[in-house]
């Protein structure tokens, strides 16, 4: 059994849940036995941080919000785009550790969702958030039957499909449908 004295001891777990980790694999991957589990959770001077990937529908914006949407979309004036907010036109974004890492704006008409300027941070690129973003923001508007997403010709146009691809959604003339 794996002997822990030290006072000091701190365990530091960072996971991003639904990625098919838990708290019990991660403590046994650093060396506790399962069966100890229970014992040194209560008795010990260890902290586990869970710090989850959310996605959030933006209404009123903080000032660390207008600093990270400024660095996901240097080009956009984010007061206007705060300015324009309303139940049609809605910002989604990626919160983690209490920073935006990507987002999005979704324009609702109907059943129909046109999403714009879908743009993650390029240090968080090819990580999954973009997908998670563009699945949860569906998943939270189940009355959108028809989805649109423009090709504002932003990315690189192979990496932009096979992006799209891997969502489901297939190519238009001027953008991908759902």
């Amino acid at each position: 059994m794996l002997c822990l004295k030290s006072e000091y001891l701190f365990i530091t777990i960072i996971l991003a849940l639904g990625r098919g980790f838990d708290l019990f694999y991660c403590l046994k991957c650093v060396g506790v036995p399962v069966t100890g589990i229970d014992y040194i959770i209560g008795f010990l001077h260890i902290q586990v941080f869970v710090m989850k990937l959310t996605i959030m529908r933006l209404t009123a914006l903080t000032q660390q919000d207008r600093t990270d949407l400024g660095k996901i979309w240097p080009e956009r004036d984010i007061a206007q785009l705060e300015a324009s907010l309303n139940e049609s036109h809605r910002l989604y974004a990626a919160r983690f550790n209490d920073r935006l890492l990507a987002a999005l704006q979704l324009e609702i008409s109907g059943i129909h969702g046109k999403v714009h300027h879908l743009t993650v941070r390029e240090a968080t690129k090819r990580r999954g958030v973009g997908q998670y973003l563009l699945e949860e923001t569906m998943q939270q508007n189940p009355s959108l039957n028809d989805w649109w997403i423009a090709d504002d010709g932003s990315d690189d146009q192979r990496i932009r499909a096979a992006f799209m691809q891997a969502c489901g959604f297939r190519a238009q003339v001027d953008g991908w449908v759902k």
